[in-house]
């Protein structure tokens, strides 16, 4: 990479770099120009203009192209771990604004943090790695595009949203190094306090296709989980999925053991899921204990047309169409999951 890229990148001025990266690949595509116009898109991945699907693009064609692959995936994880430690903590910042209900918040044009720090870290994690790491950090995510996301519920969202595809895209790609995967990248909910567990391997397609409206992804439930937005129904307000402590409410945590799978809503409310469904069992939004696949079937329940819920007297909020469908695809699955 040439030193006007690096440069460019070392400066935080990621759309300069990103026109420059994207030149040398039309006339020169090698694996590492596509490691680091996928880092750099990563650094303006708080847009939303933006999508992750071009992030892992550029990765994936980093790693066809890579001659190490072993090597490329350390390079890979180790860039990881440092934007999800940015993107947690901005989602820390982001909590206490809204605590405080900031409003007309200006932003800098940058997240700065020490890249030093990341790199040395990342050296004691992955042994050595390629300098093209050190140079992808720049000073750190670019934080213009935040306003175009909308308010900060919706910029949470966002980062959040980030933060689990990103691990999700390294679970699916993670080949050869599946060890360091365990230990330095899936325990990152650990260590930063977010639920990034998403088990892929079961089938899910055909419940989702059923559902329809009414199916929440993985990816959305995790995140309408670490929003811990409050409503107000018929004049009563909650907010689900958090637990109360010492300190105020808190996102609900799944044990360790545990994997999202998918969400259930009514459509009552945008960000209101009903029932979170995983490898182990069901959670209701009002009452976080695991209901074992054993010990469960939907039904059409007492509150009228249009309501299912897992007893008579415990329904999703709203009316939901083509009930008999969704009630015998909800307990196909469980039958399944037995």
């Amino acid at each position: 990479m040439n030193d006007l890229i690096t440069m460019s990148i070392q400066g935080g001025r990621y759309l300069e770099a990103e026109k420059q990266i994207g030149d040398v690949i039309l006339s020169s595509p090698t694996a590492d120009a596509y490691f680091m116009l996928g880092t750099v898109k990563s650094n303006l991945s708080l847009d939303r203009s933006r999508s992750y699907l071009e992030v892992q693009f550029c990765f994936d064609r980093y790693l066809e192209l890579s001659d190490d692959k072993s090597q490329s995936e350390k390079n890979m994880m180790a860039f990881c771990v440092g934007l999800y430690s940015q993107l947690a903590d901005l989602e820390s910042e982001l909590n206490e604004l809204k605590k405080k209900e900031a409003r007309n918040i200006i932003w800098g044009a940058v997240v700065t943090f020490v890249s030093s720090k990341i790199i040395d870290n990342s050296k004691q994690s992955f042994g050595v790695i390629s300098g093209i790491v050190g140079a992808s950090f720049g000073v750190g995510m670019a934080l213009d595009g935040l306003s175009n996301i909308g308010d900060i519920n919706a910029i949470i969202t966002h980062v959040v949203r980030l933060k689990v595809e990103m691990i999700e895209y390294l679970q699916k790609s993670i080949d050869y190094e599946k060890g360091l995967l365990e230990s330095e990248i899936l325990t990152l909910g650990d260590r930063f306090g977010s639920i990034t567990a998403i088990d892929t391997s079961i089938a899910t397609g055909e419940i989702e296709s059923v559902l329809g409206a009414n199916y929440v992804s993985p990816t959305q439930a995790i995140v309408i989980i670490n929003l811990g937005e409050s409503f107000r129904i018929k004049g009563v307000k909650f907010r689900p999925w958090t637990v109360k402590g010492l300190l105020g409410h808190k996102p609900f945590e799944l044990p360790k053991e545990e994997k999202v799978l998918f969400g259930l809503k009514s459509n009552t409310k945008p960000n209101l899921m009903e029932y979170l469904f995983t490898n182990k069992g069901v959670y209701h939004f009002n009452k976080l204990k695991l209901m074992t696949y054993d010990s469960l079937s939907f039904k059409i329940t007492l509150a009228g047309a249009g309501h299912i819920g897992h007893n008579q007297f415990v329904s999703l909020l709203g009316k939901v169409s083509d009930q008999e469908d969704k009630v015998k695809s909800l307990n196909n699955f469980i039958s399944k999951m037995k």
